[in-house]
């Protein structure tokens, strides 16, 4: 073969491994103030929706909006909000350093042949295959506390796992925790991860945990979409839904996905939208995998709460209607809710928006906790937007992992606490 075309194929292939930068993207931000702002907003949004892409959509009136848009796009979309009377802010004026920054760490440690063991730093982003060697390592490391449960498998045959804590004791309440639906939303994986070392590394040592892990199993799932997370890391870090080919497109919105009024409003139909509901209700391998592993453990479950960035947000059902969830199960549910977000913000003094989710944000059928409280009958559902606001959006720098874990935990705690019997 001429050496030539062997060449060409070598950066060919090169080139199609380099992942997608965004150097030059900004997030703009709109922050609607009237009636008639809202109707402009969604006017904007029906004309560029699939030029841009919406990191926070549209919700209400003061709530902010904030839209990632490329070189390309920034004017053009600047001129539309003009002609619609919207005001326009720079969030965040180039988001390309700010990914590099949250990469450096893994990237350093790998171009040493590091991966996990000794050295995994609980305040740095990590790849999919170092968290699967940390799970390796803390499971070896804490053998009476942990054991690594495979919960279910993906389209591209990558196994999902959780952690499954707690002293021995072979019936008990079960806390379910998991992190990671949406691929991009890296500070998910990151707090379930410290969140799981927090309970393991201080049983016998802290009062408060120790009567946790004797009274309750905690099942943590760090990944749980983890084709798309692992795409996040080698091809696009914007990447949210999951991997499997659709009618024109790729991957399937993994939070629209679940058999609990599936296709209502608040999802596509469009299989290229990052709100696509999928071909059918649990078509994506991984929902199905995992609830049927969920399903014989329903009476046990007292606990689900579905981890996402960013917003700062503590939801509970419905979020496939804007009517309430049975009057004695909403009170207890926004009760305990309020009573976790205090515990959280009284750490930092970090604020927290609360409610149903389709009253808090907006209407989004074929959600988790839909489904965790309708169907599997969890009572104590909730879905959790962490930080931050909008400063930094998926861009948040590692060095606010720490503090993110720190008061959600104080939460966690608070909601574990009401159902350790």
């Amino acid at each position: 073969m001429d050496l030539r075309l062997v060449c060409l194929a070598a950066v060919v292939v090169l080139c199609a491994a380099e992942p997608r930068r965004y150097d030059g993207y900004k997030v703009f931000r709109i922050t609607p103030n009237s009636d008639d702002d809202m109707k402009a907003l969604k006017k904007l949004k029906s004309v560029v929706e699939d030029k841009v892409d919406f990191w926070r959509d549209i919700r209400a009136v003061g709530s902010p909006v904030d839209i990632m848009v490329s070189p390309q796009m920034e004017k053009l979309l600047a001129n539309i909000a003009k002609e619609y009377k919207l005001d326009v802010d720079v969030a965040i004026e180039d988001i390309q350093p700010l990914f590099d920054d949250q990469m450096k760490h893994s990237r350093e440690m790998s171009a040493k042949g590091i991966i996990g063991g000794g050295s995994f730093d609980y305040t740095e982003y990590h790849t999919l295959d170092e968290i699967n060697t940390w799970i390796e390592d803390i499971v070896s490391t804490y053998p009476a506390l942990v054991k690594k449960v495979p919960v279910g498998s993906s389209y591209e045959g990558r196994n999902i796992y959780a952690l499954k804590l707690g002293s021995s004791k072979l019936d008990k309440p079960i806390v379910w925790l998991e992190g990671g639906i949406h691929s991009r939303e890296w500070v998910s994986p990151a707090t379930m991860i410290y969140i799981t070392h927090e309970l393991v590394s201080k049983y016998g040592k802290d009062t408060d945990i120790t009567t946790l892990m004797d009274g309750l199993h905690f099942y943590i799932i760090p990944v749980f979409n983890v084709d798309g997370y692992e795409y996040t890391w080698t091809s696009d870090r914007m990447w949210r839904k999951t991997r499997s080919p659709n009618n024109r497109c790729v991957g399937t919105d993994p939070n629209r996905n679940w058999d609990y009024h599936w296709s209502d409003p608040g999802a596509s139909a469009n299989p290229c939208s990052d709100l696509y509901y999928g071909s059918n209700a649990f078509s994506e391998i991984e929902l199905k995998s995992v609830t049927n592993y969920m399903n014989p453990l329903k009476e046990d479950i007292r606990v689900f709460i579905d981890f996402h960035a960013y917003s700062q947000m503590w939801m509970s059902p419905w979020s496939y209607t804007k009517d309430l969830p049975d009057t004695e199960d909403y009170n207890d549910q926004i009760n305990l809710q309020a009573k976790a977000v205090e515990a959280l913000t009284a750490v930092y003094g970090t604020k927290y928006t609360q409610g149903t989710i389709a009253n808090t944000i907006y209407e989004a059928s074929g959600s988790s906790i839909d489904w965790a409280y309708g169907t599997l009958g969890v009572k104590y559902s909730y879905a959790v937007e962490l930080r931050d606001e909008g400063t930094y959006g998926f861009t948040l720098p590692a060095r606010f992992i720490e503090p993110t874990a720190i008061e959600t935990f104080e939460a966690v705690k608070v909601i574990a606490n009401k159902v350790n019997y």
